[in-house]
């Protein structure tokens, strides 16, 4: 047999045996397609994730007050601080120390107010509760206490014409000059307005201190609000901080006066004024001049009455000229 034929059935046989491999194949994989063979693959079991628990939630801070000084004396104040809370709905007192009306203001990383304590607060230790809203949305109260320390104003007897008595004593004169000085202190701005310590308005000597319990023509009339700086007549009269004027006007018992709203509730005030220099609505620095010395309204000499508040109720000026007003040790 030749050569060429060997190959030829070689070829051949080849070709045979690989058509009958695939058509082998064909048949077993349809023959595997069906339930049985799914189901091998179906029953086998599905990956599993195991749950990562939830972070432990940090908890929430509570509410904190501090009172700066705890103990005062009548005619000063302290400030509350306030941490913690998303609102101070109100500071109440639980007894019987004379306060001012309390405000907050946002302040750092919590709320403020400078609370004043009047000078005809009795003494003794009283409590200081404060009403708040938490971080966790729950209110709260906070109780601490505050010391009123024993305090005695002198006195001062002025003798004035029949004139000037009837001027000081008239309720409507009175009511008057009130209603004017007391919406020009009901609004004040959130802020500190004020840089640093405040200044005596005017050089020369004191001659009335604050607190005096004054009697006129032998009665009493009350407490004496401010400082009495005595001086000529036309000296220029410096805004003891900076801030914005609220009342620029003439009254009756106080005379020509200024009022300036430092904000955070401070507000300074000018009486007795010859001219002023200055309108409601301006804005002021520090040491600016804003009137001249006078002798206007309810008056027995050319002098300053200045006077420093929180809201409606006086401090002692000078606490304001030894330290800034938001301090806290």
């Amino acid at each position: 047999m030749s050569k060429k034929l060997l190959f030829i059935l070689l070829v051949v046989f080849i070709f045979i045996v690989y058509v009958l491999y695939v058509n082998d194949d064909v048949k077993d994989s349809q023959n595997n397609s069906g339930p049985a063979y799914d189901s091998a693959f179906t029953s086998l079991p599905s990956p599993t994730c195991t749950p990562v628990p939830a972070p432990t939630p940090l908890p929430v801070p509570s509410p904190v007050m501090k009172i700066e000084p705890e103990e005062l004396f009548p005619g000063t104040f302290f400030t509350i601080y306030l941490s913690n809370v998303i609102d101070a709905q109100m500071v109440s007192v639980t007894s019987g120390a004379s306060l001012g009306k309390t405000k907050f203001f946002n302040y750092e990383d919590g709320m403020v107010s400078l609370v004043p304590v009047d000078y005809r607060s009795p003494w003794g230790v009283f409590d200081i509760k404060a009403s708040v809203i938490g971080l966790d949305g729950k209110p709260y109260d906070i109780i601490n206490s505050i010391k009123v320390m024993e305090k005695r104003f002198p006195e001062q007897r002025l003798i004035v014409s029949k004139e000037q008595q009837e001027k000081r004593t008239n309720n409507n004169n009175l009511q008057n000059d009130y209603k004017q000085t007391s919406q020009a202190r009901a609004q004040t701005d959130s802020k500190p307005l004020w840089e640093g310590n405040f200044v005596i308005p005017l050089d020369g000597p004191i001659t009335s201190e604050f607190g005096l319990v004054r009697f006129v023509n032998g009665i009493e009339t009350g407490r004496h609000s401010g400082l009495d700086i005595s001086a000529v007549t036309g000296t220029d009269i410096k805004a003891a901080n900076s801030g914005n004027i609220v009342l620029a006007m003439e009254l009756i018992i106080t005379g020509k006066t200024v009022i300036i709203d430092h904000g955070m509730n401070v507000f300074s005030a000018y009486s007795h004024l010859d001219s002023i220099s200055v309108n409601k609505g301006d804005r002021v620095k520090k040491e600016d001049v804003i009137g001249k010395v006078g002798s206007t309204g309810f008056s027995t000499g050319p002098h300053l009455h200045w006077t420093v508040s929180l809201g409606k109720t006086f401090i002692d000026p000078r606490l304001l000229v030894e330290k800034e007003p938001l301090s806290l040790n």
